[in-house]
């Protein structure tokens, strides 16, 4: 899936063959009782409340005024290229939503029963919902959007092979589907809160390019290309009352200094924003409020190509990981906004472990030993990086450069735009280090780990261990929490241990708002829902 988040946050290319995840079991499914019992976990749990405002009663009517700094680059409601979260994705449901606690709650799917194998799910469907176009929503449809991804041809990667899981997708009526597959599945949920269900009439039709169809609480009015995306609001939206807004108007930048001057201008209400000194700036000033999202998933990383010597050696791999200094990174160059880090996990993952996340201390001397018992000396190595990244423009890599010369370790950087980047790490060109952004930390470990830095060779870094490929595997496909938990302290103590890759920061998402603004919420993509917003006068 061709998945890039491009502000001068960061360019995340992981695009660079993305497969799917395969994940844990969904948060709100109880524990399991025996699977030799095999009984069926029914779960329906009522629809979130309105976010209580801040700021007196919530108002209906006007615009928000929202600024991007890149744009889309379709409007296929599920391909993630630019930036689509707080834009076209608004038009569309998907069949379930999760808190920020990873509980799933109804969507589009009001309750679903699951066998505590996750071998299979009855989804029993919102009735009365329609698309935009006018016509009802049905299980035909979910069925119709689910086959539709599962063409790995037609480049929809990660929800392609998620929605070839199911190997019968039955419909006995219009407002159930019944989904199985050979395998347990217990990742299903976080499959099912990131789909968006597209309108069949419109994505077969000769307007799909042009146009778009959902059942969200916006409709898709227009997208100029570089300029702006305009949407209204859906008066006929499944949740009664919602939305409070009439439209929204998104205005596209190139880059994040000419949104901030637009913020600063008044001429919006809210910014996406990763220029770290802007948001800075906003911080200290009373008219603003800095939003960083709390589960983005989003992180920074390094890795190195593990073919090539004397990076096929994990002290040497260690000593790289002992000589970064995260502390100063996290608050000196992203100004507090972000977080040091030793493994990729977001707090809401039951991956994450506070201790182990503290296990690599910035500490020049480890690192000078490990490179002595390894036997080298005088390195010179490459780090490639795009060059509008924040681990580049930011002085990152510049401090880690001059740490590594402290204990004779040479690091050439080189900045690459966006396409040359990706096409030396997918050719193993690169020698023999590549920095990035990466995702999806922050819901059921798999979903990480089947990236293209992470997951069982192929991946960008070579790396080809039978120990790992049976991990991940078992990490798929465990449905029992208290084998999760034995996999998940594995899982950690080997990257640690093994050190191809090394996570050293989260990546900030970041949301600047005027004080008018009140009933953002969040989604688990890192971004925010305005279905509950609304303006002061």
């Amino acid at each position: 899936m061709g998945l890039m988040f491009s502000s001068a946050t960061v360019t995340l290319l992981v695009a660079c063959g993305v497969t799917a995840p395969a994940s844990a079991p969904p948060p709100a499914a109880p524990p399991p009782p025996t699977a030799a019992a095999q009984p069926t976990i029914t779960v329906s749990t009522p629809t979130p409340a309105a976010a209580s405002a801040a700021a007196g009663q919530p108002k209906t009517g006007g615009t928000l005024r929202v600024g991007v700094p890149t744009d889309i680059v379709t409007l296929d409601p599920v391909v993630r290229g630019g930036a689509p979260y707080e834009s076209t994705w608004l038009t569309f449901d998907r069949l379930v939503t999760y808190d920020d606690k990873l509980q799933p709650l109804p969507m589009l799917a009001e309750s679903w029963d699951v066998t505590p194998d996750f071998k299979q799910v009855q989804l029993h469907l919102r009735k009365g919902v329609t698309w935009h176009t006018g016509r009802e929503f049905t299980s035909d449809d979910v069925k119709w959007n689910f086959i539709r991804v599962q063409d790995p041809k037609a480049g929809y990667g990660d929800f392609a092979a998620q929605s070839a899981w199911f190997t019968t997708i039955d419909t006995p009526d219009k407002y159930t589907v019944v989904l199985k597959s050979d395998q347990s599945r217990p990742s299903m949920f976080d499959f099912f809160q990131q789909f968006n269900m597209g309108d069949r009439s419109v994505l077969e039709g000769p307007d799909a390019k042009t146009t778009s169809s959902g059942t969200g609480p916006f409709k898709f009015v227009e997208w100029v290309q570089g300029d702006h995306i305009t949407l209204a609001k859906n008066s006929n939206y499944w949740q009664s009352g919602r939305p409070y807004l009439d439209s929204i108007a998104v205005r596209i930048f190139a880059g994040d200094q000419p949104g901030s001057l637009a913020m600063e201008g008044g001429t919006l209400d809210l910014l996406r924003s990763g220029a770290i000194p802007d948001v800075a700036r906003f911080k200290t000033d009373s008219n603003y409020e800095v939003n960083v999202h709390p589960s983005s998933g989003t992180f920074y990383e390094m890795a190195f190509l593990t073919s090539v010597a004397p990076f096929d050696n994990k002290l040497v791999r260690q000593a790289f990981n002992w000589a970064i200094d995260r502390e100063r990174n996290a608050s000196q160059v992203f100004q507090g906004l972000a977080q040091p880090i030793d493994l990729q996990w977001s707090p809401s993952s039951p991956a994450y472990d506070a201790a182990k996340n503290k296990t690599y201390t910035f500490d020049l001397d480890k690192a000078r030993s490990l490179l002595q018992q390894a036997g080298v000396s005088g390195l010179s190595t490459d780090v490639i990086v795009t060059a509008a990244s924040p681990i580049n423009s930011l002085g990152f890599l510049q401090i880690y450069q001059a740490d590594l010369a402290k204990i004779g370790v040479t690091l050439n950087i080189k900045a690459y735009d966006p396409a040359t980047w990706a096409g030396n790490v997918l050719g193993h060109t690169y020698n023999a280090m590549y920095a990035t952004g990466d995702v999806v930390a922050n819901l059921l470990p798999i979903n990480n780990l089947n990236g293209p830095t992470w997951r069982p060779n192929p991946n960008n870094t070579d790396w080809d261990a039978p120990e790992w490929k049976d991990l991940v595997g078992q990490v798929a496909t465990e449905p029992d929490p208290a084998k999760q938990k034995t996999l998940y302290a594995r899982l950690n103590d080997y990257i640690l241990d093994q050190s191809w890759a090394m996570p050293f920061a989260t990546n900030p998402q970041i949301l600047v708002a005027t004080k008018k603004v009140h009933g953002m919420t969040i989604n688990q993509y890192g971004a925010w829902y305005f279905t509950e917003a609304w303006l002061d006068a």
